[in-house]
């Protein structure tokens, strides 16, 4: 009888330090699975940014404010972050003016009629961990989303114009 008891007492804080183990496993895994899906979503959202982005450098002026605005999820005379994906501004949006073959349009303005594409990119952003870890942060690859170039803002009989704000006329050389 003595023997059970002892054998008790040996064992008693054995199911507190399972129960460490375990939890702290499990955790992890949860917090993981989280910041995954996190991650997923910021991507994501990044790639809806440059296809908002090209739309509107298709219908708008060459290099108009509201391209980079609406892309980062902002209202088209609203500058500054993302209202939605933390430390994204309209700094990491790039719009490039494309010729039939793809090639870049050196100076759009004065080149307009050579416009057949918009592409809108998103350089330089970076993924945040909410959960420390090694290394935490995560460089994000460049999104970008390539359209054909409608109207560049053209209003036949009205002249240039984007989100009712008017632009000087490009000249087709």
């Amino acid at each position: 009888m003595n023997g059970g008891l002892l054998h008790k007492r040996q064992q008693a804080g054995v199911t507190t330090v399972e129960f460490a183990v375990v939890g702290a496993v499990l955790l992890l895994a949860v917090f993981a699975v989280i910041e995954f899906g996190r991650l997923l979503w910021t991507w994501e959202s990044l790639a809806e940014a440059t296809r908002r982005g090209a739309r509107v450098a298709a219908v708008c002026p060459v290099d108009h404010a509201s391209i980079a605005n609406v892309a980062v999820f902002n209202d088209p005379g609203n500058s500054g972050a993302s209202a939605i994906l933390a430390d994204l501004t309209t700094d990491h949006v790039a719009v490039t003016y494309l010729d039939r073959d793809g090639n870049i349009v050196g100076d759009p303005m004065n080149n307009w009629c050579q416009i057949e594409y918009v592409r809108v990119q998103i350089t330089g952003y970076v993924f945040n961990f909410v959960v420390p870890m090694v290394g935490s942060f995560l460089n994000a690859p460049e999104f970008e989303t390539t359209l054909p170039a409608e109207s560049l803002g053209l209003v036949p009989g009205v002249g240039f114009e984007c989100f009712g704000a008017a632009s000087a006329t490009p000249i087709c050389t």
